[in-house]
C-alpha cells in the first residue's frame, strides 16, 4: 500500500495493519471520515512534506479510534463511568478561548486535560503507569515532529506537553477535525459537516472523556466531583449536539469584533498550510473563512435561541484582556464556585507569564485586507451578531 496515499481505504488499511484491529464502530463515523479524505482535492498541490504531514495525522487518529472501539469492548463499564458538571469553553477561532482556557485551568479545584493524554487517550498496556509513559513518548514525538516542520507555529497557538488542551483532539478521532480546513484545506468538508447532524462524534467524545476519567481512578488520581475545564472553538457549530452529550454541562462563551478575528484566524492558516501546499491563495483563505463564520454563527445562534434556559456565560475579550481578575471573579459566582486563593495566585502566575511571552513574541498584525476581505463588508455581515453582544 501507497505509505503516502490519503484515501480512505489506505488510511483504514494502515491503522488496522497497526493495531490487528478492525472495529470502527458507527457508520457515521465512515461517512465522516470518507468525506474527510476525499475533501483534499488539492491533494496535488501538496508538497512532499504536505502529503507525509496528511497522512500521519489521519493515521494517528484513525488509530486512536480503533483503540478507542476495542478498549470499550473490553472494558464496558467506562460507559458509567461519572462525568459530572464538565465547563465549556466556546467561541469563534482567536476569540480568546486559549487564553481563559489557560486562566481557569490555573485553579487546582478544575481538572484539565492535558495535551499528552488528549493526543493518545486510550492505552496500549495494561500496565496503566507505563501506558501513561508511553503515551506521554508518543505524544512528544508528535509535538516534536510538529515543531520542526511549523517553528513558528508557537507563535499563534503554543502547545505544551503538559499544559491544557483542546476538544478538537478527542473529536479528531471521530473524524470531526478542524484541522482538516484550518491547516489542510478541506473547505468542502468544513461547509458539509454544518448540514450534518454530528451527535455521535459528541457522543463519542463524551465516551473517551469517561475513559480518561476511568483512568484516573483506576491510578488514585481523581478527585471526586471535581469538575474538568474544556474548551474548543469547534463546539461553537455544533452546540445543539455538545448539549445533548453533556446536558450538565457550563458554558462560557467568549467574543470578539469580527474585524479582528477574521484576519487571525486567516493567519492561523497563513502560518500552518503554507508548511505543506506549494501555494496558498490568502484570498481563498479570506473568502472560505468569512463564509464560514457567516454561516457558523447563524447556525450556532439559532440553535442559542431554541433553548429555554440561556446556559452562556458571555465573555467579550477586550474585558478579560482589560480586566481579567474582575471578569474571572464574575464567571466564577455565575457558575456558583469559589475563586479561591490558590486560583487567584494561579491566575496571577499565568497572567505574568503571558505578558513575558507576547513581549518576546513576533507581531504578526495581520489585515483584513491581505486576506481580500473589506472592513465595511465585514462589519455589514456581522453587525447583528455584534450589537448582540456588546462588541461595537
Amino acid at each position: 500500500f501507497d505509505l503516502l496515499g490519503t484515501s480512505q481505504k489506505s488510511i483504514m488499511s494502515l491503522a488496522e495493519r497497526t493495531t490487528s484491529l478492525s472495529d470502527w464502530g458507527d457508520e457515521a463515523y465512515l461517512r465522516r471520515l470518507q468525506q474527510q479524505c476525499d475533501s483534499v482535492s488539492t491533494a496535488s498541490e501538496l508538497s512532499f512534506t504536505g502529503r507525509f504531514g496528511y497522512r500521519t495525522v489521519l493515521h494517528w487518529h484513525a488509530v486512536n479510534r480503533l483503540r478507542q472501539v476495542e478498549f470499550v469492548k473490553r472494558h464496558p463499564e467506562v460507559r458509567d463511568e461519572p462525568f459530572e458538571k464538565p465547563i465549556f469553553i466556546v467561541g469563534g477561532y482567536r476569540t480568546g478561548t486559549t487564553h481563559l482556557h489557560t486562566l481557569l485551568s490555573q485553579d487546582p479545584a478544575l481538572r484539565m486535560p492535558r495535551a499528552w493524554e488528549l493526543s493518545f487517550p486510550i492505552p496500549k498496556s495494561k500496565l496503566l503507569v507505563r501506558a501513561d509513559r508511553s503515551r506521554r513518548r508518543r505524544a512528544q514525538l508528535v509535538f516534536g515532529l510538529n515543531q520542526f516542520i511549523m517553528p513558528d507555529q508557537a507563535e499563534v497557538h503554543d502547545v505544551k506537553l503538559d499544559g491544557p488542551e483542546e476538544c478538537h483532539f478527542l473529536l479528531e478521532n471521530s473524524a470531526l477535525s478542524m484541522t482538516q480546513y484550518i491547516v489542510f484545506l478541506g473547505y468542502q468538508y468544513a461547509h458539509w459537516l454544518l448540514t450534518q447532524d454530528n451527535q455521535s462524534a459528541y457522543d463519542d467524545m463524551r465516551l473517551q472523556y469517561q475513559i480518561l476519567a476511568y483512568l484516573d481512578r483506576k491510578q488514585g488520581r481523581a478527585t471526586p466531583g471535581q469538575p474538568w475545564i474544556l474548551k474548543c472553538p469547534l463546539h461553537t457549530w455544533y452546540l445543539k449536539e455538545l448539549m445533548k452529550a453533556f446536558p450538565d454541562g457550563r458554558f462560557i462563551w467568549t467574543h470578539r469584533p469580527m474585524e479582528a478575528t477574521l484576519p487571525s484566524t486567516c493567519g492561523l492558516t497563513a502560518v500552518t498550510a503554507t508548511k505543506f501546499f506549494r501555494e496558498v491563495d490568502g484570498r481563498k483563505v479570506g473568502a472560505f473563512f468569512q463564509d464560514y463564520y457567516v454561516r457558523g454563527f447563524q447556525r450556532a445562534l439559532e440553535q442559542r435561541d431554541t433553548l429555554s434556559n440561556d446556559p452562556f456565560i458571555d465573555v467579550r475579550l477586550a474585558e478579560l484582556s482589560k480586566n481579567p481578575h474582575e471578569v474571572l471573579s464574575d464567571i466564577y459566582e455565575q457558575l456558583d464556585m469559589p475563586f479561591s486563593e490558590p486560583a487567584r495566585a494561579g491566575v496571577r502566575q499565568a497572567l505574568a507569564a503571558n505578558q513575558k511571552q507576547r513581549s518576546q513574541s513576533k507581531k504578526h498584525g495581520y489585515t483584513l485586507e491581505e486576506f481580500g476581505l473589506e472592513r465595511s463588508h465585514v462589519r455589514e455581515l456581522f453587525s447583528d451578531y455584534e450589537t448582540r453582544f456588546g462588541l461595537r
